[in-house]
């Protein structure tokens, strides 16, 4: 039995329905990797405003370790996720817009797709420039470069609509059976809370003595 035979063997074996501690395990690392990519998102939201002074207040060590860890759960996140659609939907040929659970499932992954993207191809190249002349001068006026903070903005107004393609469709969640009108009620709610913080941040820090 040559190498890629032996591969498509073990590929059906493992994504039979009735192996349920394969699924199991597949979905808990699609869960952890989400957790993992999600917590440090939030944690980075923490970084976007100035230090104290003209050095940024956390080490540059372990900002280094966050974006090493939150990058490679991006990739895990998205390619766990997009190989579930596959594994019960057939992607891309399925027929997951045929019903709810697969309606939200595409939109989660197409989201994890422009997340992943955003994280690996802007914000972690110009976070890396930074930390290079962190690294070179000493010290920065703020831990995340102006870019990277932009796509930490950007990614965490994408976020609720992410939670909710990833985890609405496995609770049979149709807001008012309206299909895609529940994705773009989805997105405004979710996206329009995340503006609204962000706002509100904005005017505490300006009127903050």
């Amino acid at each position: 039995m040559d190498l890629i035979e032996w591969g498509r063997k073990a590929c059906w074996y493992l994504h039979t329905e009735g192996k349920l501690p394969f699924h199991l395990s597949y979905r808990w690392t699609h869960y952890l990797s989400a957790g993992v990519y999600i917590g440090l998102l939030l944690f980075l939201n923490l970084l976007l405003e100035r230090g104290e002074g003209d050095e940024a207040w956390i080490g540059r060590a372990l900002l280094e370790r966050v974006f090493l860890w939150w990058r490679w759960a991006a990739m895990l996140f998205f390619f766990t996720g997009l190989n579930l659609l596959h594994m019960l939907y057939n992607f891309p040929t399925g027929n997951y817009f045929d019903e709810d659970k697969g309606l939200w499932m595409a939109v989660g992954a197409s989201l994890g797709f422009a997340s992943w993207l955003v994280v690996w191809f802007w914000v972690w190249p110009a976070q890396k420039r930074h930390f290079e002349r962190w690294k070179r001068e000493g010290a920065v006026a703020a831990p995340l470069a102006p870019r990277a903070a932009a796509g930490v903005r950007v990614l965490t107004l994408s976020l609720p609509v992410l939670v909710m393609g990833m985890m609405a469709g496995g609770h049979g969640l149709t807001l008012f059976s309206w299909g895609w009108r529940d994705v773009a009620w989805t997105i405004g709610v979710g996206s329009g809370s995340v503006a609204a913080v962000y706002a509100l941040a904005a005017r505490r820090a300006r009127v903050r003595p």
